[in-house]
């Protein structure tokens, strides 16, 4: 539905040569783990490794106060895929 955004490969290139670049297929990844709803907390674990805002553990205890009331899978999906996107 944008008629000028670029072709894919000629985007991934530019991104490639840039000094920081962590590419990983978040949607891809989340459903191979079975997590298929978690794939924003991967790219969150991702962006916490290098924004160096707040601590991994800081950011797992958040995510531990805002999901608990779902009950503890969600919480324990969430961190999970927190931990793969971090650990990338």
């Amino acid at each position: 539905n944008i008629p000028d955004y670029p072709q894919e490969d000629a985007l991934l290139a530019e991104l490639d040569a840039l000094p920081r670049v962590a590419r990983l297929d978040i949607e891809q990844l989340a459903k191979d783990q079975g997590i298929p709803k978690s794939a924003n907390m991967i790219l969150l674990g991702m962006a916490t490794r290098y924004i160096e805002i707040i601590t991994a553990e800081q950011m797992k205890e958040a995510i531990s106060l805002i999901f608990y009331k779902k009950g503890e899978q969600v919480v324990a999906d969430n961190l999970k895929a927190f931990n793969l996107g971090y650990n990338h």
